[in-house]
């Protein structure tokens, strides 16, 4: 025990943790860490429902942030390791850069961190044993994932033998989920099809009886699991992972009959896969409503990435991408699909044709690397030649399905990035044997110190091997940074010098008015202008504190997209701010202090006194820059007669003021107005019944000059 102990590092134990925590959540094995996992998020009240919501989700995803920082410098401080095996972390790294880069530059109206906080900790799932694991902890964790992937596997075959309540597809009937929350077999299958070929090469190649009597049970359980989630797309995977495996076993000499066996389970798979979901008949005829929808699936796909064709839609967002460009093929299947049935054309959706290059670059990279790999080794590593065979398996149903890199699959993303974080120890192993047995000689001497330290991390910063190399690269890192604090610096400098000034005349506007040429009181205004404004402006108005930060982070994401300024995420504070005490005018330091205005000014004024204020300094148009003029110049009446068409008309018009008659075209005034309403419908339903909104929608706005 002992022995064991002292080779199992702290990264190690939370790794373990974390994976049984995801990919067998709801099991007997998992239930005690789980039940102290929220106790502990109760003593520091933080919710930890599943799935995880606001706002932990952004907790989850800084922290999560924070880790592949620090992984990434790590990686970058291994630069003397092995050089074949920086061809995959380099590119996985990478890859994770621009799935962070997703908070920049997603086309979300709302960035949803809960579907996003999975990211970084499953790169950071690869890079723990590609950067800091040796050949025997690669070995354990494979190992664990097989365990793991077990015990969910035997969930869900005794809860579909018991008759338990399961997932159940229309015309066919249950079919196994696990005990996952959503009990989707599409969490479950591409788990159970990884890690078959694994369990199936270690049974087939490891020596000892033991051994292979508990390989060859964690293949027959999670093949029954797979079995019994009815998925074609796993089906096939796993069909031609265990061809591999048959070919391998007849290229190297192995007995003849396994080859056999394994050839003819694949050639009854396939024939399953034809048959079995259809009755007997054979896959993609006209009642086959799966396959036929799948089609359509992909056809809208297609027209969602040309939308979005660099960079993508965003991570996370091919179901708003879907309803957006819904066709009448695809809405008479009546499929609402959260993925685009296709591992390439959701990584061409989500992440544009740079995120596709990336992927393919990393998998071209890793064949090559492997076939290195066996032509070095003429007796394979068995987790080496599983693994292959379950990246195999994954990009066969990837044809036909998404089983990685979205929010529905985390488990075999997980499991995915540590069978390829695993294989790059193998690399580094290769290169440097004598290094891994140096390292492991102090352990043996002091068995139980290992478990709390971070000696792979120790190595990683502190070898000597190469510095000049780590040195420049720290070097670039520096300047690059000292580049962005000298561009911000003068912005910052001048924003706080603008918040400094303005921010003593604050109290004063309790009670002062702004120099205009009519003040209006907010009592003598209608109250459709206010709550049309409200919706039209800043929805949230009554439950932010001055600063929306997720309308400023919208604003952020489009203006980079566009490489310009085209949102400005300002709420109805932040803008009387600008009106006020800082001028129209569009810079960065305007902005900041607007941003510290806005809360200085919450903490002072209230939030009638900011809308009355903002009211009367407003520009709508036409010279108007406060809602008496505006009233009188459009209307010819007081703020106080405006009817709710009239009111939602001066509201729609704030973000695209005119500045002559001639551009209020018919279609500008109907839009101006359906834009607030629509928005005043959503925020203030419970003031303005649909037929007072439609009533308002029919209305025709009649202007002064026209009567």
């Amino acid at each position: 025990m002992r022995r064991i102990i002292s080779c199992i590092e702290l990264w190690e134990i939370f790794l373990y943790l974390f994976v049984l925590l995801l990919c067998a959540p709801n099991t007997f094995a998992s239930r005690p860490l789980e039940l102290w996992f929220r106790y502990l998020c109760r003593e520091v009240d933080i919710d930890c429902s599943s799935p995880i919501r606001e706002p932990s989700a952004v907790l989850a995803y800084w922290m999560g942030i924070s880790l592949i920082a620090g992984l990434l410098v790590i990686a970058v401080s291994q630069s003397e390791k092995c050089s074949r095996a920086r061809l995959l972390i380099d590119t996985v790294s990478l890859f994770a850069l621009l799935f962070i880069a997703d908070w920049f530059v997603s086309t979300e109206p709302f960035f949803r961190y809960a579907n996003k906080a999975w990211v970084p900790y499953a790169f950071a799932t690869f890079f723990l044993p590609a950067l800091l694991a040796n050949v025997r902890q690669a070995e354990r964790i494979v190992v664990w994932l097989l365990v793991v992937a077990s015990v969910e596997s035997w969930y869900a075959v005794v809860a579909h033998l018991t008759g338990r309540p399961e997932f159940v597809t229309p015309h066919f009937g249950r079919r196994a989920g696990g005990s996952f929350p959503t009990t989707q077999p599409n969490i479950l299958y591409p788990l159970s099809m990884l890690a078959v070929p694994i369990a199936t090469a270690c049974a087939l190649y490891r020596s000892g009886k033991v051994s292979k009597i508990f390989y060859s049970a964690c293949a027959c359980i999670n093949l029954a699991a797979l079995v019994f989630t009815f998925s074609r797309a796993g089906w096939l995977g796993l069909s031609f992972g265990w061809l591999f495996l048959g070919w391998s076993e007849r290229k190297r000499s192995y007995p003849s009959r396994l080859p056999l066996v394994l050839v003819l389970m694949s050639v009854v798979l396939i024939i399953a896969t034809i048959f079995v979901r259809t009755h007997g008949k054979p896959m993609g005829h006209e009642k086959d409503r799966a396959a036929r929808g799948r089609v359509a699936i992909w056809k809208v796909a297609l027209r969602s990435a040309i939308a979005h064709p660099i960079l993508g839609s965003g991570i996370g967002t091919y179901s708003l991408q879907q309803s957006v460009h819904m066709t009448d093929e695809l809405r008479q299947y009546g499929v609402s699909a959260q993925e685009a049935k296709n591992l390439l054309l959701n990584i061409l959706v989500e992440t544009g044709l740079v995120g596709l290059l990336i992927w393919g670059n990393l998998w071209l990279r890793y064949v090559v690397l492997y076939r290195q790999y066996l032509h070095k080794n003429t007796s394979p590593h068995p987790v080496v030649l599983g693994s292959n065979a379950s990246f195999i398996a994954l990009h066969i149903a990837g044809l036909f399905d998404t089983p990685i890199l979205h929010v529905g699959r985390v488990p075999s993303t997980l499991f995915a990035f540590l069978l390829l974080g695993s294989f790059c120890s193998f690399l580094r192993e290769e290169a440097s044997k004598g290094e891994v047995a140096a390292r492991m000689q102090p352990e043996q001497r002091r068995p139980f110190k290992s478990l709390f330290s971070l000696s792979g991390i120790e190595h990683a910063v502190h070898t000597g091997k190469n510095a000049p190399r780590r040195q420049h690269a720290l070097l670039r890192a520096g300047l690059v940074l000292l580049a962005i604090c000298l561009l911000t610096a003068v912005p910052v400098a001048s924003g706080l010098w603008r918040f400094t000034r303005a921010r003593p005349q604050i109290d004063a506007y309790r009670t002062l008015a702004p120099v205009r040429a009519q003040f209006t009181p907010l009592d003598q205004i209608a109250e459709p202008m206010r709550y049309t404004l409200i919706a039209s402006e800043d929805g949230n108005f009554y439950q932010h504190h001055g600063v929306d930060w997720q309308a400023l982070h919208r604003a952020l994401r489009v203006n980079i997209r566009h490489l310009s300024f085209k949102q400005g995420g300002s709420t109805i504070t932040m803008q009387t701010a600008r009106y006020v005490f800082l001028g129209r005018q569009k810079s960065l330091s305007r902005k900041l202090a607007e941003i510290l205005l806005a809360l200085e000014m919450e903490k002072r004024l209230s939030k009638e006194r900011i809308l009355e204020l903002y009211l009367n300094s407003a520009r709508f148009g036409l010279g108007a820059e406060d809602i008496g003029t505006a009233c009188r110049v459009y209307f010819g009446k007081t703020p106080k007669e405006l009817t709710l068409a009239e009111s939602a008309f001066l509201a729609g018009v704030l973000p695209e003021p005119p500045k002559r008659r001639e551009e209020l075209t018919p279609e500008k005034v109907e839009r101006c107005k359906r834009r607030a309403l629509n928005r005043l419908g959503y925020f203030f339903a419970w003031r303005y019944s649909p037929q007072q909104i439609e009533q308002a929608m029919r209305e025709k706005i009649v202007f002064v000059w026209e009567r």
